[in-house]
């Protein structure tokens, strides 16, 4: 018997994509009572042949397995009607949707695991000299525990070490408190969020900020881990450095106790002032108020799971429209910006689809 014949090529192509209640449909008369590998699962029947028919080699090899495994006459008679079968106009029709949708699916998945750099000028008015082409490096919502990236975590440390930055900021969840069950060991074990974050170097320093996962977990023991870094943890407070840049943090939005007018309130009025907050609806609270040059932001995922094709996120955890659209920079009034990173672990899904991770490289410029 040949596989490659044209009667069943194209059928052998899409059946590895159909889902199994159409395979169940379109296999005649099959056996319910014959061994349940195959007769309760029918597409692995498919599974062979399908591979080496899309090869284009190894066709007879494929069979031949598939014989081995159905000794018995019933399954034997399975596989000469898979090998006889043809689809109806309509269900040629709906595995090919199902197989453009999965298709579409794994190509954005596998995209969305490369992490990207995303790099932007910013050009303010009134910036100091000294801090003309100042590069800061921006990381944010690692989610340590989440499935399998603790590669990811490390990977992304090295590629801000490799772009030096002048100084670092973390904008929070450092781990994943989804499923958590409060107990010490479940807590170390997302730690070494903490000894990959001491492999970071910036000249003028890491300033650091809490995420709501942060106060899931335990707010007290993630402030303890990042003062070994050591790190700047900024929870309503600020700091003015000697080149006259100012960076200011808050509390997370929706589990602290933010209050950014606290935070900039003993800034002068000449400073660029950075603020740096987990969730970028802390804009709400500014309003107007335009001591702020640019937030620094995270929280939103980028969406984590995005349509491909029309770009939409079916949820975003924020209320500001702009930022379920919208990730990098992001204009909020004449004299503030906000940038706000996609971050680079997961959460409750452990998946991003057409939304892959990043860290933010922004260099401040003179207008």
């Amino acid at each position: 018997m040949h596989l490659g014949s044209g009667r069943i090529e194209s059928t052998f192509i899409i059946t590895i994509y159909t889902p199994l209640p159409l395979l169940k449909r379109t296999i005649p008369n099959q056996d319910r009572s014959t061994e349940p590998i195959f007769a309760r699962y029918p597409a692995l029947c498919y599974i062979y042949p399908a591979f080496s028919d899309l090869a284009g080699s190894g066709s007879v090899f494929a069979l031949k397995l598939s014989y081995r495994f159905c000794r018995t006459e019933e399954h034997t008679k399975v596989i000469r009607e898979i090998m006889t079968l043809r689809l109806t106009r309509r269900a040629w029709i709906r595995t090919m949707v199902y197989s453009s949708f999965l298709l579409t699916g794994a190509t954005a998945c596998f995209s969305s695991k490369r992490l990207e750099i995303v790099r932007a000028d910013l050009f303010l008015k009134g910036l100091p000299k000294k801090v003309d082409g100042l590069k800061i490096g921006i990381m944010s919502d690692f989610h340590s525990g989440a499935s399998g990236n603790r590669e990811d975590i490390f990977h992304s440390i090295a590629v801000v070490n490799e772009e030096k930055p002048d100084l670092i900021v973390l904008l929070g969840d450092y781990m994943d408190a989804h499923q958590f069950r409060h107990n010490s060991k479940n807590i170390e074990s997302r730690a070494y969020i903490f000894d990959a974050l001491q492999r970071l170097e910036a000249p003028l320093g890491i300033y650091a900020v809490l995420g709501n996962h942060d106060h899931y977990i335990d707010a007290a023991f993630v402030q303890e881990q990042l003062s070994r870094l050591p790190a700047v943890i900024l929870n309503n407070q600020s700091v003015t450095l000697d080149n006259g840049l100012a960076v200011a943090g808050v509390d997370d939005l929706v589990e602290g106790s933010p209050d950014p007018l606290k935070a900039i309130k003993k800034l002068s009025h000449k400073s660029t002032t950075l603020l740096l907050s987990h969730n970028p609806d802390i804009n709400l609270q500014l309003r107007r108020d335009d001591r702020v040059s640019l937030v620094i932001s995270g929280h939103t995922h980028g969406g984590q799971i995005r349509i491909p094709f029309i770009d939409w996120a079916p949820w975003v955890p924020c209320s500001n429209k702009k930022y379920k659209v919208r990730s990098g920079l992001i204009r909020e009034t004449e004299n503030r910006w906000t940038f706000v990173t996609k971050g680079i672990g997961t959460s409750v899904v452990p998946v991003r689809v057409a939304c892959p991770p990043d860290v933010g490289i922004l260099r401040l410029r003179r207008a």
